[in-house]
């Protein structure tokens, strides 16, 4: 139960933070696009790769410094072309204001592809769930207790964050709301991918 509870609160911790997932999470269950699909594909993701971690190869992505840099650049870039699309939403407000038409407009295999992308390509997900989760899991003395903590915590911050979201759409029933939707949403793409290029030329 200790292990439990330990894997629970440290992954809590480090998939509560704000970043490029979250906050596409956001945006597609405030617009009440295939929010169960899209939380339920991160909850996946962090499923496997949690398990990978605790498994003990958290190590060996650690030690590569040329995949490391690889797969941020990859991040970095697209996080750009996120964001740049966020901006360029955020000039037709008008376009995004029936949430219900749109959802219908949007193929259901697109947003599968687009959460795909956001979580596979965002070297933070990497970091966390097989760096920091698995040089934690090793030292316990029941790792399977310790990832189903981790994977409770993944299935509960999203659904937290994901109908959460999907509760508060009925506020955002004006153009205004989704440009400063768009806008917050394209300056944290933006800013993590900066971030991410900082740390490659600084290493």
């Amino acid at each position: 139960m200790q292990e439990y509870l330990q894997g629970f609160f440290v992954a809590f911790g480090l998939i509560s933070a704000i970043g490029a997932q979250n906050a596409f999470v956001i945006k597609c269950a405030i617009k009440k696009q295939y929010t169960f699909l899209v939380c339920a594909v991160c909850v996946g993701c962090d499923v496997v790769f949690m398990s990978i971690g605790v498994l003990g190869f958290g190590s060996w992505l650690s030690q590569s410094a040329f995949l490391s840099k690889i797969l941020a650049l990859c991040g970095a870039i697209f996080l750009c072309y996120y964001g740049f699309l966020s901006f360029k939403s955020a000039l037709y407000p008008k376009a995004r204001l029936d949430s219900t038409q749109e959802q219908k407009s949007i193929p259901h295999k697109a947003i599968l592809l687009q959460t795909l992308a956001m979580t596979l390509l965002n070297p933070h997900m990497y970091l966390d769930t097989i760096v920091l989760l698995g040089s934690v899991g090793v030292s316990m003395e029941s790792q399977l207790d310790f990832l189903l903590g981790c994977v409770s915590a993944s299935a509960a911050w999203f659904a937290l964050l994901g109908f959460g979201a999907n509760a508060l759409s009925p506020y955002f029933t004006s153009p205004k709301a989704f440009v400063w939707l768009d806008v917050c949403v394209g300056c944290v793409m933006f800013g993590i991918a900066f971030s991410l290029l900082l740390w490659v030329l600084g290493h």
